[in-house]
């Protein structure tokens, strides 16, 4: 995309009704009536305080407000309900970079798995299980 100037979510949209592209960092997923996730892969730099990143990322994002926000990006993991949205960062598979090195920053090197209970539009509860890829 950066270098061809192609971007292959207006193709797919074009060639399946059942997909609305979104843009290049941002993708919505129905998994229930009424329950939504959103997927973002903001573009700044990583902060101190992490519950600070998603408060952000729900206060200023009100047209990719979802009833599940995973944010990208940041290679850290916290999770939070702010403003009736459970809001988290994710992990990445990337180990720490010459970048993130020269700039103090640590990756989480994990994948998680959420499971979702939903009743009526309205989601009961979330876990989470880290699955931590250092070891």
């Amino acid at each position: 995309q950066r270098n061809g100037f192609a971007d292959i979510g207006i193709e797919i949209e074009r060639n399946r009704d059942d997909m609305t592209y979104l843009g290049h960092n941002f993708a919505r997923l129905d998994i229930a009536p009424g329950v939504d996730v959103g997927m973002i892969h903001p573009v700044d730099g990583s902060a101190r305080t992490l519950s600070l990143k998603l408060q952000n990322l729900v206060d200023n994002n009100p047209n990719r407000r979802a009833s599940i926000m995973l944010a990208g990006h940041y290679h850290k993991s916290v999770g939070m309900k702010y403003k009736d949205v459970y809001a988290y960062l994710v992990p990445s598979f990337q180990h720490q970079t010459g970048f993130m090195a020269d700039n103090n920053l640590q990756s989480d090197v994990a994948g998680m798995i959420f499971t979702v209970k939903v009743s009526d539009g309205k989601i009961l509860s979330i876990t989470t299980e880290y699955v931590d890829f250092t070891v």
